[in-house]
């Protein structure tokens, strides 16, 4: 009796089905004007958003959201200075301008464009920055240019330092500088004056500015420099801290003078 030949061997081949890859952003289909702003408002709102949603995020990326979009909004001034906000609450809070003067403007509404790595920045959301900063650089972005932008001066360390996020400022200073980036150049960077270590001593978040400090000094910079930067009106991060009462930080950043 012949013997019978296995079945797998006697059933015809099936071409090996190739795996489905992301569609590059050449070949995706162009999206109206209105569509476009849709989705890129979409991804602000989402990086924005209190529930951080990742699988959202990159369901707007895929779809053609731009991740270095900028919306404007109106809005009032709700934090401290430096981080695209006028200088108005700075002079408010010294005695270099008139009280009356100073009211009027702290409540003026302004024209902003935040990115979405600046909204996410600002509310601390680590994964989201690194999850945005990932698509950038796989769309073939430069990481440096998302992270500090060369036409406003403005950087998302300066969002993040301002609440106090030290997790989120070094991703922000790590990816920097993994993108061939000099830490010391986003650190220093300042817009009206305000660097990122302003922003965390003005609010009196000592570990951000602790990790700050370590940063530069890591990158080469003399810490002297920074802590010794003034803002309009003459005022270092050390006079920030301590005259809103921040003791502890201000202590820890004039230990670099003394």
């Amino acid at each position: 009796m012949q013997k019978r030949k296995p079945l797998r061997e006697i059933m015809p081949k099936k071409k090996p089905v190739s795996q489905k890859t992301d569609i590059a952003p050449s070949e995706r289909p162009k999206l109206s004007k209105i569509e476009q702003k849709r989705l890129d408002n979409e991804l602000l709102d989402a990086a924005n958003d209190d529930n951080e949603d990742i699988m959202d995020i990159r369901r707007l990326i895929k779809a053609g959201a731009r991740i270095d979009a900028e919306k404007k909004d109106e809005k009032e001034i709700q934090m401290a200075p430096g981080s695209g906000e006028t200088q108005t609450l700075v002079l408010a809070a010294t005695e270099h301008a008139k009280p009356a003067e100073n009211r009027k403007k702290v409540f003026e509404a302004r024209k902003t464009g935040d990115t979405a790595l600046q909204r996410a920045a600002f509310k601390g959301r680590t994964l989201t920055c690194a999850l945005l900063i990932k698509e950038y650089v796989k769309a073939g972005g430069d990481p440096k240019k998302l992270i500090r932008s060369e036409k406003t001066g403005d950087t998302a360390l300066k969002w993040a330092a301002n609440e106090g996020h030290t997790e989120t400022c070094a991703l922000l200073i790590q990816e920097y500088v993994n993108a061939g980036g000099d830490a010391r150049k986003l650190i220093e960077a300042e817009k009206k004056g305000w660097t990122a270590l302003h922003l965390a001593a003005f609010k009196g978040y000592l570990q951000t500015c602790k990790l700050i400090m370590e940063e530069y000094e890591k990158a080469g910079g003399d810490p002297k420099k920074l802590v010794s930067m003034e803002v309009k009106g003459g005022w270092t991060a050390i006079d920030w801290a301590q005259n809103r009462g921040y003791n502890e930080t201000s202590h820890y950043l004039r230990s670099f003078i003394n």
